[in-house]
């Protein structure tokens, strides 16, 4: 295995050329199947250095682009990657670099033919799930392979399972956001309609066992993926309204008592994406105070000044303290400030996992000169994963000027790379204060990411869901549905269009359920979550 890059970035790839040899032993030892090629290699390179090697040798590479649309890519024998995804500088970089480059190179280095056998193994080992408890069937015949690919893959979607606890019986559906007209009922369940990972189905019950399953509390008997898995489902199920949204807000009140990574982000997840339909709107100081509340005990564990955590905790100290700050702790946000102002005054290093808190903060509720100081930084720095994390925090910025000219230097070549124009886009209209700028600068210059991006690019469809996942009124939709429909080519977004305006029409009918629902609920918790449980 061999790892080849730019020279100034040289000493950066060395994790990943650990990483990558480790990985493919695991697969050979794994599957029994060496693997086909001679040789392995990473490459990060700039642009002209791919011919020599192209020409020179056929051995196995990995490739590390400095402008890389895509995050990478599994060519057979020259795997290509962002730099981001493959280089990773201990002295610089968060442990959540650190994994993203094994968990990237794992990924494509399945790609060269052994992901399809994990497929068929996952595929031919039933599972039997049922109310977010999943475990092995070991009593089943032999399979027929086929019959249970072809159930996994042919079929549109994934389904809804309905569960009658008095009768035992469990029917199913496809599982809709947007129910179209003309659905059909609920078919019986198969044998076949088990072979599905929990991450593939919805499970909805009575709400009469909702209630019983507030037990999840007293954590006993639940594994960390059971916790999960119900969290994702009552909010999953809560948004396409086979739900009470007062059942989903309830039982994420346990995650207060939370102590493991996956659930707790599951949770903090799933309300972060309740506030972004409801941050326009009366209800939101409210919701705002009902997450402080959940979150305030986490904040006071997972301190910025804690040490010696491990691995996951890191990952769950950044996810308790950005849900924290993003919703108005005064504290996080407070100690967030002075370290971002002791770094810009007095040099004061940020430690490397608590930078994608103190950045974002210190933008978010400072003005100009810490603005133009960050993107300072971003200017000078040589690390691709410092510059993306800048890249992130100057989207906070809540002066909305500063974001219009940010707006404009995405587009700009020898300001931004053109692999992150549309990462900086997200970043503003994930903004509340840049959401209809972003929206208005991708109208006006439609022409120019059409030709940029709109030939095949995974950034031209997401770009379109970006601008568009956070409308919520019936005005939104029209202004989107005619500015759509007056461009006639949509290139290869157009599936993003369609999916666009479903998640509007979704976001519509959600509020005009829900918002009364929810303020009156938040206003009286106590009353609220016992009523909507019994």
């Amino acid at each position: 295995v061999s790892v080849c890059s730019n020279p100034d970035v040289l000493n950066n790839t060395h994790y990943a050329l650990e990483k990558a040899s480790e990985i493919l032993k695991f697969y050979e030892s794994y599957f029994g199947i060496p693997y086909p090629l001679p040789k392995q290699g990473t490459i990060n390179y700039s642009g002209s250095l791919i011919k020599n090697i192209l020409m020179s040798t056929l051995i196995y590479r990995l490739v590390c682009y400095s402008d890389f649309a895509a995050g990478a890519m599994e060519n057979w024998g020259l795997i290509t990657y962002r730099e981001t995804a493959l280089l990773y500088d201990p002295a610089v970089n968060p442990e959540t670099s650190k994994q993203r480059v094994a968990v990237v190179i794992a990924h494509e280095l399945a790609h060269q033919g052994w992901i399809i056998l994990e497929q068929v193994k996952v595929g031919i080992t039933p599972r039997h799930t049922t109310m977010g408890r999943t475990t092995n069937r070991v009593d089943e015949p032999d399979l027929n392979v086929t019959e249970i690919m072809t159930h996994m893959d042919t079929p549109d979607g994934r389904p809804v399972l309905h569960v009658d606890t008095e009768s035992g019986q469990v029917t199913q559906e496809r599982f809709f956001i947007l129910k179209p007209n003309g659905t059909v009922a609920p078919s019986p369940m198969t044998m076949c309609g088990w072979y599905h990972s929990t991450t593939s189905l919805r499970r909805t019950a009575p709400t009469s066992l909702w209630r019983k399953l507030q037990i999840i509390r007293d954590k006993e008997g639940f594994k960390s993926r059971d916790r999960a898995g119900l969290l994702e489902d009552a909010f999953g199920l809560s948004s396409a309204g086979l739900l009470d949204t007062r059942v989903a807000l309830n039982l994420s009140q346990y995650i207060r008592d939370e102590t493991e990574y996956v659930p707790c982000l599951t949770g903090l997840s799933q309300l972060t994406s309740l506030g972004n339909r409801l941050s326009l709107t009366p209800v939101y100081g409210l919701f705002q105070e009902f997450v402080r509340n959940l979150t305030s005990d986490f904040a006071e564990i997972y301190t910025f000044n804690r040490t010696n955590l491990t691995h996951i905790q890191i990952f769950m100290r950044t996810s308790v303290l950005n849900t924290a700050w993003a919703n108005g702790n005064d504290d996080v946000i407070d100690t967030a400030t002075q370290l971002f102002q002791n770094w810009m005054r007095f040099n004061q290093t940020v430690d490397a996992d608590l930078k994608s808190v103190v950045y974002p903060v210190g933008i978010a509720y400072g003005g100009e000169e810490e603005w133009e100081f960050v993107w300072d930084q971003y200017l000078s720095s040589s690390d691709p994963y410092e510059k993306r994390l800048f890249l992130s925090a100057l989207g906070m910025s809540r002066i909305p000027w500063l974001l219009s000219r940010y707006l404009e230097y995405s587009i700009d070549p020898s300001k931004v790379r053109t692999q992150d124009t549309t990462t900086v886009i997200a970043y503003v209209s994930g903004n509340v204060y840049g959401r209809y700028l972003s929206w208005n600068f991708v109208r006006n210059n439609w022409s120019l990411f059409l030709e940029r991006y709109g030939g095949g690019s995974f950034s031209f469809s997401r770009l379109i869901k970006y601008v568009t996942g956070s409308f919520t009124t019936e005005l939104e939709l029209k202004e989107v549905e005619r500015f759509f429909s007056e461009q006639g080519d949509q290139g290869s977004g157009a599936r993003a269009v369609r999916q666009a305006l479903e998640v509007i029409q979704r976001n519509i009918l959600w509020l005009e359920t829900n918002q009364n629902l929810i303020q009156n609920c938040l206003s009286d918790t106590q009353s609220c979550f016992s009523s909507s449980l019994s």
